[in-house]
C-alpha cells in the first residue's frame, strides 16, 4: 500500500526567478559601489593620464618629453619651443612676478601663437585642451610650490579698466611716450623693429629674438587689440628684452602708447593681390621715389614665405611680403616696390677674436655679413598663354628671367632730420641712391646668367626699416628676357633676401606666381560710337516731337 502523497507547494515562474536573482543582483550593486568608490578617487589620475596622452601626441615635438623644449624639431623652429620646466611663460594677463591663469594657457593652447610654430589647436576639442592644460604644470612644480610660499599663489590678473576712445590727441601723447620712454632703441623710429638695439636682442636663454615690428600688428603674438597691446605694457614678456612697464608709466600714459602703437599699423593685414595693373600715362614716366603720380598708381600687395624646396631651407625669412605699384606709357614701365626689413645689410668681412682663451690658437674668427637683396621674377622671352616657370628660378627647358637687386656696393647714406620734435634721437640714418642692377636668366637653382644688355634703371632708398625701389626697363628688347605686351597678363614672382638673416641663394622668401597687366590705351571706337548713339537719340527725340505736334495739330481741327 503506498504512504500518503506529498504536496509540492505552487511556485510561480515569476517568483523562480527573482529566487535566482537575488544574489546576482546583490554582487552587481557591490560591484558598481567599488567601481564608484574607485572611480571618485582616482579622477584627478585620470585626468592627468589624458593630459599627458594629448601632450605625447601633439606637443613633444617640439616641447620634448620633459617638457624642456628639447623635442626633435626644436633646432629647426624660430624662435625656440617654451621651455615649461622653468616656469616662464611670456603671454599672460597676470603682473610679471606671476605665473600664468589656466585661462591663460587654455588660450593660447587653443588660438596659437601667430608668428611663431605654435598652431591653433581648436580642432582637438575642448576637452583635450583642458587636459593638456592640467597636465602642463606637472613640468614646473618647484616654480609652483616656490610661488606658494613667497606668496605668489593664486595669480593675479591685472587691472585693465574699460578703454579709452582713441583721439588724435590720445595718439600724439602717446607718441611723447613712445619717444621718452626708449621704445624705438628696439622697435625703431617708425616702429619697424629697426632700431639700433635690435640685431643684438636675445632672450633669457641667450636665443636670438626679434624686436616686433609695429607696422605690421596683425603678427602681434598676444593680440592687436586696444586692451591686447595695453596688457602687453603691463605684464611684460617674460624672459625676453620686452619688460613691464606698470611701475614706469601710469595707466593712462600706457593706454595713450598703446592708442599710438596701435596708429602704426592695420588690423588685418592687406588682401593678398592677385594682379598688378601697372597703369598707363603720357611722357616721361616717375624717376624720382616721391613722385606725386605715385600717389594715384595702383597699389598691389604680395605676400612672401620661406623658400623650403631646395636646401638650405630658410624657415623663419624676415621679408614678408611686399607692395608694388606700377605705370608704364607704351614704350617703357617702372615698378615701384616697397617691403620691410630690420636692418641694412652689406656683405663685409669682419675678424673677431675668439671669445674662448686657447693659447695654442691665435687664430681669429671671420664674421661675414651678406648682401641684402630683392628680385622680381618672369618668365624668360615672349609670354605664352598660361606659361609659367618652376617658381624656384624656372629650369632649363623653361628658363626665368630675373630683374635682381643686391646691395653689394652699398647706398649713399646720409643723416636726415627727424621731423618730430623731441625725438629720442633727432636724426635718422637712411640710404639712397643708384641700385646695382642685374638682369639674369635663371635655369634652376645656381643657375643664373648674366643678361649682356640689361637695359634696367632705377634708384633705392633705406628709410626707418623700409626699402624702395624704382627699377625700370623697356617694354622691348633683343636679349632674350621677358617681352612685355600690353594688355597681356604677365607672370610675375618675387624673391626677397635679408644679409643680416644670413639670406643668400636659395635661402630667401619668395612669393608664388601672381600676374601683371599693362594697361591698354582707350580705344578710340568707343568715343565715336558713344557720339553716334547719343547723336541717333537727338534724332530720335526730335522726330518724337515732331510727330507729336502733327497729332496735337489734328486733333484739333
Amino acid at each position: 500500500m503506498n504512504g500518503p502523497t506529498r504536496v509540492r507547494p505552487f511556485v510561480s515562474s515569476a517568483q523562480a526567478g527573482k529566487a535566482r536573482r537575488g544574489p546576482f543582483r546583490s554582487i552587481c550593486r557591490l560591484s558598481c559601489a567599488l567601481i564608484l568608490l574607485l572611480v571618485s578617487g582616482w579622477t584627478s589620475s585620470l585626468f592627468a593620464a589624458d593630459g599627458k596622452v594629448v601632450y605625447d601626441k601633439y606637443c613633444t615635438q617640439c616641447h620634448g618629453d620633459q617638457g624642456d623644449g628639447r623635442g626633435y624639431a626644436a633646432d629647426f623652429v624660430i624662435p625656440k619651443p617654451r621651455d615649461f620646466t622653468t616656469g616662464v611663460f611670456k603671454f599672460r594677463s597676470t603682473g610679471s612676478e606671476y605665473l600664468p591663469t589656466r585661462e591663460d594657457l587654455v588660450r593660447v593652447v587653443r588660438d596659437g601663437i601667430p608668428g611663431t610654430s605654435m598652431p591653433a589647436f581648436s580642432h582637438i576639442g575642448q576637452a583635450e585642451i583642458d587636459a593638456v592644460v592640467d597636465y602642463l604644470p606637472s613640468f614646473y612644480q618647484d616654480r609652483l610650490e616656490r610661488d606658494k610660499e613667497d606668496g605668489f599663489w593664486p595669480p593675479k590678473v591685472i587691472e585693465m579698466g574699460a578703454p579709452p576712445k582713441v583721439t588724435d590727441a590720445l595718439i600724439a601723447e602717446g607718441m611723447q611716450v613712445y619717444l621718452s620712454s626708449g621704445c624705438g632703441d628696439c622697435h625703431g623710429h617708425d616702429g619697424r623693429a629697426d632700431g639700433p638695439s635690435a640685431p643684438g636682442l636675445e632672450d633669457d636663454l641667450g636665443d636670438p629674438i626679434k624686436a616686433a615690428n609695429l607696422a605690421q600688428s596683425w603678427r602681434f603674438r598676444s593680440g592687436n587689440s586696444l586692451s591686447d597691446i595695453y596688457k602687453a605694457f603691463t605684464t611684460g614678456i617674460s624672459g625676453t628684452p620686452m619688460a613691464s612697464f606698470a611701475d614706469s608709466l601710469k595707466p593712462d600714459q600706457r593706454w595713450a602708447l598703446a592708442a599710438y602703437v596701435q596708429s602704426l599699423s592695420t588690423l588685418a593685414e592687406p588682401e593678398p593681390s592677385s594682379i598688378l595693373i601697372a597703369g598707363r600715362v603720357e611722357g616721361d614716366l616717375p624717376e624720382s621715389l616721391d613722385d606725386p603720380r605715385w600717389a594715384d598708381a595702383q597699389t598691389a600687395y604680395f605676400p612672401l614665405t620661406a623658400q623650403v624646396m631646395w636646401e638650405p631651407i630658410n624657415i623663419n625669412p624676415t621679408v614678408l611680403g611686399v607692395h608694388v605699384r606700377g605705370l608704364h606709357n607704351d614704350s617703357e614701365l617702372t615698378l615701384l616696390l616697397e617691403w620691410d626689413d630690420p636692418s641694412y645689410s652689406l656683405a663685409t668681412e669682419e675678424e673677431e677674436e675668439s671669445e674662448e682663451d686657447d693659447f695654442f690658437d691665435d687664430e681669429e674668427e671671420t664674421v661675414v655679413a651678406l648682401d641684402d637683396g630683392f628680385a622680381i621674377q618672369f618668365p624668360a622671352g615672349e609670354v605664352q598663354s598660361n606659361q609659367r616657370p618652376y617658381f624656384v628660378m624656372g629650369e632649363s627647358a623653361s628658363p626665368a628671367n630675373l630683374w635682381r637687386w643686391r646691395n653689394h656696393d652699398g647706398i649713399a647714406r646720409s643723416d636726415e632730420k627727424s621731423p618730430r620734435e623731441g625725438d629720442w634721437q633727432n636724426y635718422f640714418v637712411a640710404y639712397e641712391g643708384s641700385p646695382l642692377l642685374a638682369n639674369q636668366l635663371a635655369k634652376g637653382r645656381e643657375q643664373t646668367s648674366e643678361i649682356t644688355e640689361s637695359g634696367l634703371s632705377g634708384t633705392i632708398r633705406y628709410r626707418n626699416g623700409t626699402y624702395t625701389l624704382l627699377i625700370s626697363r623697356d617694354l622691348k628688347t633683343t636679349s632674350g628676357d621677358v617681352m612685355l605686351d600690353v594688355g597681356t597678363f604677365i607672370p610675375i614672382a618675387f624673391w626677397a633676401w635679408d644679409g643680416h638673416n644670413e639670406e643668400e641663394g636659395a635661402k630667401g622668401s619668395l612669393s608664388a606666381w601672381y600676374y601683371l597687366q599693362l594697361e591698354e590705351p582707350p580705344d578710340s571706337s568707343v568715343y565715336l560710337k558713344s557720339a553716334g548713339a547719343a547723336l541717333l537719340l537727338v534724332v530720335l527725340q526730335f522726330m518724337a516731337m515732331i510727330s507729336a505736334r502733327k497729332k496735337h495739330r489734328g486733333g484739333l481741327s
